[in-house]
């Protein structure tokens, strides 16, 4: 598959997850770094011939998002014209995600704001914001968290600023997993009230 055929099967979602390459962000550099099992091939994935507004079917470069223990919204576009990550957006959404009983903030990982952005533009939710219950955790606070409940895992991507744990108003939580699933981005795991969503390795639960 040609770099041009790569662009325009991803920008059609045309791909099934088994072919669908995940996206891995190369922070220094501003690239998006497609790996896809046995390849790893650097590609600016938003480069100006390839607008942000025309990524249809995949993302928008805007996030919107609400924190469920504040109430506090963000809605932000976190990429620039080029496809790179914004560095006051990228700063503001780290402290969005910040975790809940320390206020202590962490870098987010730009992966997960693309696989977020992703799920959200899957999923046709519009002027929905996704409902943030979980994003940075502490070591202190993840601990406190794994006494309570086994699931909770000790080395958790919250803690890495890799997951997040999210639900959509009027979505089932079912349409969540499986949107995000489909990109094949890391795991997915769903809960009660929310999703899990990390930027980890691939798997479900």
């Amino acid at each position: 598959m040609t770099r041009r055929e790569m662009i325009l099967s991803l920008l059609t979602g045309a791909a099934a997850c088994s072919a669908l390459p995940s996206l891995a962000w190369a922070a220094k550099t501003g690239k998006a770094t497609i790996r896809k099992r046995t390849e790893v091939v650097n590609h600016e994935l938003f480069a100006p011939a390839v607008p942000v507004e025309k990524a249809k079917g995949l993302y928008t470069g805007r996030l919107f998002l609400v924190r469920r223990d504040t109430g506090e919204s963000i809605r932000i576009p976190y990429l620039n014209s080029s496809g790179e990550m914004d560095p006051s957006a990228w700063k503001r959404l780290n402290h969005f995600f910040r975790c809940p009983t320390t206020g202590r903030a962490s870098s987010i990982s730009p992966t997960l704001f693309l696989l977020l952005d992703g799920v959200h533009r899957r999923l046709e939710a519009g002027q929905r914001p996704l409902i943030l219950y979980s994003g940075y955790r502490s070591p202190v606070y993840n601990r406190q968290l794994s006494r309570r409940d086994r699931r909770v895992a000790r080395n958790s991507y919250h803690m890495k600023g890799m997951a997040a744990d999210v639900a959509l108003k009027d979505a089932r939580l079912a349409d969540i997993r499986d949107a995000a699933r489909d990109f094949c981005g890391g795991g997915v795991g769903a809960y009660r009230d929310f999703v899990h969503l990390d930027v980890g390795p691939v798997r479900s639960w």
